[in-house]
């Protein structure tokens, strides 16, 4: 009981945390989008699917994986507060997490790109995005084989 309050409480502070990064991502793009000088998006007619793919991209995926971050961390919760330690949908939730964090990570990269003034982009790729998209997609995969031996364990008993 004492660790289901102390994960609870880890929880709802990350998902503070998580939400004042969507609101600051919002309120990013809208200045981004919407004023004039520097900072801002000068669109160009030949750069234009890159620039818009690149502010969606990081608008859209980098939100998405806050949000499940969170999804995560209460469905985590709730599947031990039952009696489950891993819950299978999560190994889903954790792929999801690991491809929104790698697009919208390169996309935050390459934001710079959307923002220029000038009509000569450069599209670059961070080996550290990389790396923890990595990461990410090991910590699904040992998390699927916690699942498949918690649900053996589950059969035996």
């Amino acid at each position: 009981m004492k660790t289901s309050k102390g994960m609870t409480g880890i929880a709802v502070a990350a998902s503070l945390l998580c939400t004042v990064s969507i609101v600051w991502i919002f309120c990013q793009s809208y200045f981004i989008s919407t004023g004039s000088g520097e900072g801002c998006i000068v669109w160009h007619e030949e750069l234009y699917p890159l620039q818009a793919a690149i502010f969606t991209g990081r608008l859209l995926f980098k939100s998405m994986f806050y949000a499940l971050i969170m999804v995560f961390l209460f469905k985590q919760i709730k599947a031990i507060k039952s009696g489950v330690l891993f819950p299978g949908i999560n190994v889903t939730i954790l792929y999801c997490i690991a491809g929104s964090y790698l697009i919208g990570n390169i996309c935050d990269d390459n934001i710079a790109t959307a923002l220029t003034s000038s009509s000569h982009a450069a599209f670059a790729i961070n080996g550290d995005t990389l790396l923890y998209a990595a990461l990410l997609v090991v910590f699904a995969l040992i998390y699927k084989v916690a699942v498949r031996v918690s649900e053996e364990n589950n059969l035996t008993i």
